[in-house]
Parts: structure tokens; C-alpha cells; sequence
């Protein structure tokens, strides 16, 4: 049986990810330490490039409180140069940051990729 052929059309998958110290969460467990991420996925058949115009992937996590109406801000210290990052299929490459321990509330954490586009990617999230 021949491979199947490589999907020309397929293209990374960017997002944004919270996890608390069980994994990836939507409803995150209040008292555990939280950390962001920006997940760059490779679901397709071949070989993907992910090209960031600095030396990182992301250049800043922001954490919004959604009741509060706060934000914490943590940015990445990137250089000029580019960055090449080359996912295998069914690979997954990411960048992250600590945040800590949060209070209850309802977030939204908003992603700042580094791509020639600068994709920006968010994700709600609870901590209850």
C-alpha cells in the first residue's frame, strides 16, 4: 500500500493553552500553579515550517481578568533573527510562562505569536 501523499493544504494549528498542575484546563483547580502557553501543532501528513521574525515564539502572555477588568501582563524578552521551527507530523512545539497561583474568577488569556502575520490566539478559562 502506497503512503498516503502529503497534504499541500494543511496548515499548522496556533492556539493558545492554560494548565494548571493536572494538564491543559478550561476549569482550572484554584490553588494550583498556572502556567500559559502557545502551542503550535502539526496535525498534517509532512513535514511544517513555523517562521517567527524574532528569536521566539511568542512575545507576550496577557491574563485578563474578566470580572476585576485587570490585567497582568508577561512579556517575553525576544531578539532580532529569525526563528525556524521545523514540526514533524502529529508534533507539537510551544513557548511558556509561568503565572502562578490564581484567584477564582473567570480570564481570558490573549497570546502574541511572532509569525509574519503576528497571529493572536485567545482562550477563556475559569478558576474555580
Amino acid at each position: 500500500m502506497d503512503p498516503p501523499p502529503d497534504d499541500d493544504d494543511c496548515e499548522l494549528i496556533i492556539r493558545a493553552e492554560v494548565r494548571d498542575e493536572s494538564g491543559p484546563c478550561e476549569t482550572c483547580t484554584h490553588g494550583n500553579y498556572i502556567t500559559v502557553y502557545g502551542v503550535i501543532e502539526n496535525p498534517c501528513q509532512g513535514m511544517r515550517e513555523y517562521r517567527s521574525r524574532l528569536d521566539c515564539i511568542v512575545s507576550e502572555f496577557n491574563v485578563h481578568n474578566l470580572v476585576s477588568r485587570s490585567t497582568a501582563s508577561y512579556p517575553i524578552t525576544c531578539q532580532n533573527g529569525e526563528r525556524i521551527e521545523r514540526i514533524a507530523p502529529g508534533q507539537v512545539t510551544t513557548q511558556s510562562r509561568p503565572v502562578g497561583r490564581l484567584s477564582a474568577n473567570r480570564y481570558q488569556l490573549n497570546v502574541q505569536f511572532e509569525d509574519a502575520g503576528r497571529t493572536q490566539r485567545r482562550h477563556p478559562f475559569v478558576v474555580q
